[in-house]
């Protein structure tokens, strides 16, 4: 079977685990490349791959870009990786300098829909947090907030001043747990911050640090066209067998597809990969298996795009 000219007999055929960063270095270009990574299962392989491209460009500094529907940031096991903290690992690399997360569904900020996203200790990442980290969210949920305790005394400046911050709160809460302590070790209210963020529609690659970009991109920020493994609210009239809903980013497609020919423009994209595809691709109705295929490459010819522009507008408004 062919799609737009591509066939693709084979083409979504597991590779296997990837080997360590030194291994795929070897094998990575110095950029511009496109890596393919299948299923958003395995979106925590970006890892290898940007170390990878580090490797294989030594001595530089980059702007990471991630348009996803999730922030992949989780501060809770940060002694392993996977698709719930990647972000965390990249963003301690002393070469990355700064993050940047693009298209995050604020409910998903809230994954046990509690109202409070719990940020225990910012500085497990080794970094100054509200420095390196940006993220923009779509619409139109903004209620949910992110509480950070053991903030330091200059972090509130440091995150009023983040470009993609909308409401920074002084509060006082008692941390994580403390109620379940015996009353002798509660340690009672302490300094919180409380951090609402901005609309990505307010977002222009101009605010993104004159510097070479590596871009990976989750297609389950699109909330159309792709049938991917991550899910929202199960529904009972899905394309998928096993009773799962509708995917859980909230982009357009069109401004996903825009975003990045944007990003291309005015910086220059040196290494990029894309996944999130469903692992069930051979079981979808033929309907739902030809969308997901012509989106994957439509979003491999707005990479193309992208990276041939190669900051042609520099820093000029969009």
């Amino acid at each position: 079977m062919s799609t737009r000219g591509i066939d693709i007999d084979g083409t979504f055929a597991p590779y296997g685990r990837l080997p360590d960063a030194k291994s795929p270095a070897r094998e990575l270009p110095a950029g511009p490349f496109i890596a393919i990574n299948g299923s958003g299962n395995y979106h925590h392989e970006t890892t290898w791959l940007y170390e990878g491209f580090l490797a294989a460009n030594p001595d530089e500094q980059f702007c990471f870009v991630q348009i996803d529907a999730h922030p992949d940031k989780d501060d809770t096991f940060r002694w392993k990786i996977d698709c719930y903290n990647f972000v965390g690992r990249i963003m301690e690399n002393d070469r990355t300098h700064r993050v940047v997360l693009l298209g995050m569904n604020p409910e998903n900020l809230d994954f046990v829909e509690r109202g409070r996203v719990l940020i225990e200790n910012a500085y497990y990442y080794r970094c100054e947090y509200f420095e390196k980290l940006h993220q923009w969210v779509v619409p139109p949920r903004r209620d949910i907030v992110e509480t950070f305790w053991k903030v330091m005394p200059h972090t509130v400046d440091v995150a009023r001043g983040n470009i993609s911050v909308d409401t920074v709160t002084e509060v006082r809460l008692a941390p994580p747990g403390d109620a379940k302590k015996p009353e002798v070790l509660r340690d009672g209210p302490r300094p919180a911050l409380e951090v609402t963020w901005k609309d990505v529609a307010g977002f222009s690659p101009t605010m993104l640090p004159d510097l070479d970009v590596y871009l990976t991109i989750d297609l389950d920020v699109a909330k159309d066209a792709i049938v991917t493994d991550w899910r929202f609210k199960p529904t009972d009239d899905d394309w998928m067998p096993w009773g799962l809903g509708d995917n859980q980013g909230r982009m357009p497609y069109d401004d996903m597809l825009a975003l990045i020919r944007r990003i291309g423009r005015h910086r220059r994209i040196r290494g990029a990969d894309f996944c999130g595809m469903t692992e069930g691709l051979d079981q979808l109705p033929d309907g739902a298996y030809e969308s997901s295929l012509i989106a994957t490459l439509d979003v491999y010819d707005a990479l193309c795009d992208a990276i041939a522009s190669a900051g042609a507008e520099g820093s000029l408004t969009p």
